[in-house]
């Protein structure tokens, strides 16, 4: 965005998950641009470490079951949306690989 624009983020509940969303007022991407998105190391950075970003948010996204999409114009801007499912867990169920049991262990 060169230094310019806003960016927003909002998420809502979706039918069978969460949705979370990260637009921008920016420069936008062509469809070229749009096309390779999510390739490792692409970019069209011209100085600084870019093109990971992008691979490594849609890796865990798929990982986690979920979906993203791009929907961009160039001189309008950018959306990114997440799409996760929910995961329902009964009362008292241990959400980390890493919880301690009572004494501690």
């Amino acid at each position: 965005m060169g230094g310019k624009g806003i960016v927003g983020i909002d998420a809502r509940l979706a039918q069978d998950g969460i949705e979370v969303r990260v637009l921008d007022d920016g420069v936008g991407m062509s469809r070229e641009t749009l096309a390779q998105a999510f390739d490792p190391f692409f970019t069209t950075k011209t100085d600084g470490l870019g093109g990971i970003g992008l691979p490594m948010v849609q890796r865990f996204v798929r990982d986690a079951g979920g979906t993203i999409t791009i929907e961009s114009e160039p001189d309008i801007g950018t959306t990114v949306a997440l799409r996760l499912p929910a995961v329902a867990r009964a009362a008292g169920e241990v959400t980390s690989e890493h919880s301690q049991d009572e004494s501690g262990r």
